[in-house]
């Protein structure tokens, strides 16, 4: 029977067993970082109350993020297997915001920053929910078609915006600080640039995997919190 909201003539995009294995092998890495993301968060946490014994906005995106991802890939495997049927936040770029505003001057600037980039997600966002959900729950072959479009322009947006922004705050930290004497931080100057590839590769990998037959693949099912391990 299908599930709220979706019309009789819904048909199940169910995976292949080649797409579901490419599936299971990018799940896999993803609940790996998950668990290192978890490690330093946890630890970042700690030592954040030691110190202050108050929870900064920065903690609880980092927390929002974790969990948001880890619900919607679970989600989205459970729905793979067919164990969840067909029903009806992107707090890591005000993470990487935060960590900029830890180290630059200008702070007007970064508060211009942290509003300009919530307004162009806000926006996305309301364009997928405009868009994507029609499509998913296949209302008509025109918003299937719009969709096809809209979905690589919008991974596209959010990719270079991440790019942008981590290239930013490894440009503060050689500027800043490592430029000045404090050669301490050339680790993680080196650290980050390893975790922008890889950043970097997993959304290309993402976007590259709309060609798939079954585009939820790669839609929904690649949540892992790659940039949540570039903590510092």
């Amino acid at each position: 029977m299908p599930g709220t909201l979706i019309p009789p003539w819904f048909v199940d995009n169910a995976p292949t067993p080649d797409e579901f294995a490419t599936a299971s092998v990018i799940w896999g890495i993803s609940l790996g970082l998950t668990i290192f993301a978890i490690i330093r968060a946890t630890n970042q946490t700690y030592h954040q109350w030691i110190r202050k014994h108050n929870v900064t906005a920065y903690m609880v995106f980092i927390w929002l993020e974790l969990v948001s991802s880890a619900i919607i890939g679970g989600t989205a495997w459970g729905y793979m297997r067919g164990d969840i049927p067909p029903r009806f936040t992107h707090c890591i770029l005000q993470i990487i915001i935060n960590r900029i505003g830890l180290i630059a001057l200008n702070k007007v600037f970064i508060h211009r920053l942290k509003w300009a980039v919530f307004i162009i997600v806000l926006m996305i966002n309301i364009a997928v929910a405009c868009i994507w959900i029609p499509s998913r729950l296949q209302i008509s072959k025109t918003y299937i078609t719009i969709n096809n479009y809209w979905d690589r322009a919008e991974k596209a947006v959010l990719a270079v915006i991440d790019l942008c922004l981590n290239v930013y705050f490894v440009y503060l930290v050689r500027s800043s600080l490592i430029s000045y004497g404090l050669t301490k931080y050339v680790r993680l100057y080196r650290f980050n640039l390893f975790m922008i590839a890889i950043s970097l590769s997993m959304d290309v990998l993402i976007i590259a995997m709309m060609s798939l037959a079954n585009t939820f693949l790669s839609e929904k099912s690649l949540y892992p919190p790659v940039t949540i391990s570039q903590l510092t």
